[in-house]
């Protein structure tokens, strides 16, 4: 783990953390307003909002981050691995900008910037290849690699560009229309690519245009199957969907339409159905338990300040309340479900934390904390 951090030489600093020092951000930059304008912290945060999350590699022994990182005057970010047993950090490598997002395959892991798309290798961080020229770039882009790790998906909110993984070289480009930018084409099992495009609706002002910046309700989507390589409709899922997602194994495909809630498999087939509404009065959303058949469901009743949650068990067609375990409050989870990565935040002036902590479900299991620590501190 890590040796002496350069932070314990300065006894004053960690002391003041208690004190309430207010500092201000401005830009990448804090400055301390009630010691000195002139002194500046520095720190490192590892990312973990929606779209630039930690992910655990296939065989969850390796989990991968962006981290940044911010001293007087500059901010600069790095691509880590960390090995899952015991936090050991395996390498890092510097990157060109901010990282957008963040997938991996095999020993294959994709990163895209504001500057350039990259594949690299899992052992050793090293490039492959990379592009900085003919893809598109967006803050709301996400990569998605295929079943086989042959195919890489780059998914913007209206395009779709399919990469080869050996070479970086273009496949296909996929023209569609998204409704909701978290909601972005994933692979299915059998390879194929599943995404959902807005519906013109009756009376829609705007015909044509994205309707979630048309209207402040859900947008009406059509679920539809492509094949990666040519961009050819293979068949319609649903349509009237107001939500969707698919399972982390790519097996099963969930979407909610009005009243109900289908779970699909991805030839259309409806494997169950329940309907939210019996157990709490609006719905917020739902997401597959990792490791498990198992579907949580997230919704609130007027009046209440907490949302509820519950744990929808459709092989057995069972809804009960869930348990805080079955929560997934955490950034990360591996695709089997043995590991959940909790990424710590900043804290106040002078708190160090580890950058992240590997949780176990299995409460035997010691939480790991990788190699590395949050906190900011005085110039």
């Amino acid at each position: 783990m890590n040796k002496e951090p350069w932070y314990t030489s300065r006894l004053l600093t960690r002391l003041l953390g208690g004190v309430g020092v207010a500092c201000t951000l401005v830009g990448s930059c804090v400055r301390l307003e009630t010691l000195d304008t002139r002194s500046s912290c520095r720190g490192d945060i590892l990312q973990s909002n929606a779209y630039n999350a930690p992910v655990f590699s296939t065989d969850s022994q390796k989990v991968f981050g962006f981290v940044d990182h911010t001293t007087p005057g500059k901010h600069s970010q790095t691509l880590e691995a960390w090995e899952t047993a015991q936090g050991r950090r395996l390498w890092k490598v510097p990157l060109s900008s901010d990282g957008l997002a963040l997938a991996t395959q095999g020993d294959r892991v994709a990163t895209m910037t504001f500057k350039e798309l990259a594949v690299r290798d899992t052992r050793t961080g090293r490039v492959l290849w990379q592009n900085t020229r003919t893809i598109p770039l967006s803050e709301h882009a996400t990569l998605s690699f295929s079943p086989s790790g042959k195919l890489l998906a780059l998914t913007l909110p209206d395009f779709i560009q399919v990469l080869d993984v050996a070479t970086g070289k273009s496949l296909k480009g996929i023209a569609y229309t998204d409704c909701k930018f978290h909601q972005q084409p994933v692979f299915l099992s059998d390879g194929t690519l599943v995404v959902a495009e807005c519906a013109t609706v009756s009376g829609d002002p705007y015909p044509g245009l994205n309707l979630r910046l048309s209207f402040s309700t859900p947008a009406v989507s059509v679920v539809t199957v492509l094949d990666p390589l040519t961009g050819k409709a293979l068949r319609r899922l649903a349509r009237d969907v107001e939500d969707w997602c698919v399972s982390p194994d790519g097996t099963r495909v969930l979407v909610k339409r009005a009243h109900e809630l289908l779970l699909l498999s991805p030839s259309g087939e409806t494997l169950a159905t329940v309907s939210p509404g019996k157990y709490f009065e609006q719905y917020v959303g739902a997401r597959f338990i990792p490791g498990s058949t198992n579907i949580l469901l997230i919704g609130d009743n007027a009046g209440d300040t907490p949302v509820r949650s519950y744990v929808w068990n459709p092989t057995q067609h069972i809804v009960r309340r869930a348990h805080p375990d079955e929560e997934l409050h955490e950034q990360a989870y591996s695709r089997e479900g043995s590991k959940a990565l909790r990424a710590e935040d900043m804290g106040g002036l002078g708190r160090h934390k580890p950058l992240g902590t590997v949780m176990s479900p299995n409460k035997a299991v010691a939480p790991v904390p990788l190699e590395g620590m949050t906190g900011w501190e005085l110039k």
